[in-house]
């Protein structure tokens, strides 16, 4: 779980520093030479990951007869026959749900509804990388304290709070800048923070739970679970803000988050622990 917390840290470290430089180089050196030199930072990135070396032995032939086709039908099997992984895997389903209309929302509002200028709305998005910092950094202990499925219970929870708080408060383009700046930063940090708790300590449980031969299925069914339930989130999210607008779109995000917490309450992943492997 540490190794995951410590990959956390370091993603977050460079969202910190990313959105706050964007911000200000979209203000100076407009948005067309930005593109380009996110592009060049794509290419160095690209090259350092070439370099990376791994050693691991071929896979076994499959036997006759099987094909890719039932490999995938056994992680889906093993992921959601499982009675620890099923509701892991569901709340995570509806929290991505919950994630694609907030965030899709979230940059719209922020810009158009409390009328942040370019350089505020990086400073907001680096507050947001502080936040997920800070919470795999407090992930490992309180995984180790509360157990695996309390310390997700608590990130599922704790993300309904700054949605909520948006959807509900009054905020508008005529206000101060210094409020609006500060309670969407406020948000956005509140939010990473529960991402960074919970992040670290479901990817560490599924890695303690599953077999080490069914690993890659089990993550791939869940990560492609998720993302298609990302694209239609976004895409109903359009209809939502165009029909509802922005405060109500976020409250309904915040609805569906509270769905993902009572997924892990009322199920036997509540009380599991990084330690558990009696389903190995």
């Amino acid at each position: 779980m540490v190794a995951n917390a410590r990959v956390g840290q370091s993603n977050t470290v460079a969202e910190t520093a990313g959105p706050a430089l964007g911000g200000l180089l979209l203000s100076v050196i407009g948005p067309s030479w930005l593109f380009a030199l996110d592009g060049l930072v794509n290419v160095v990135a690209a090259v350092l990951q070439s370099r990376i070396r791994v050693h691991e032995p071929r896979p076994a032939r499959r036997e006759a007869g099987r094909h890719v086709g039932h490999d995938i039908a056994g992680g889906v099997r093993f992921t959601y026959r499982h009675r620890t992984l099923r509701p892991l895997a569901l709340s995570v389903h509806v929290w991505f749900l919950g994630n694609s209309i907030v965030t899709t929302t979230f940059g719209v509002y922020a810009l158009r509804h409390l009328g942040l200028p370019d350089w505020g709305f990086g400073l907001v998005l680096a507050a947001g990388g502080v936040g997920g910092f800070l919470g795999a950094l407090l992930a490992p202990r309180l995984g180790a304290v509360l157990g695996a499925g309390r310390a997700i219970l608590c990130g599922r929870a704790l993300i309904v709070l700054p949605w909520l708080a948006l959807a509900l408060l009054p905020l508008s383009a005529t206000m101060d800048l210094r409020l609006g700046l500060p309670v969407a930063a406020g948000a956005l940090f509140l939010s990473s923070l529960a991402m960074g708790i919970e992040d670290t300590n479901d990817i560490s449980y599924r890695q303690a739970i599953a077999p080490d031969e069914i690993q890659g299925r089990m993550n791939a069914t869940i990560r492609t679970a998720n993302r298609v339930v990302f694209f239609f989130g976004a895409l109903a999210t359009g209809v939502l803000m165009t029909l509802l607008g922005f405060a109500a779109t976020i409250g309904i995000g915040a609805l569906v988050f509270i769905l993902a917490a009572a997924i892990v309450l009322f199920s036997p992943l509540r009380t599991v622990r990084h330690e558990d492997e009696t389903d190995r």
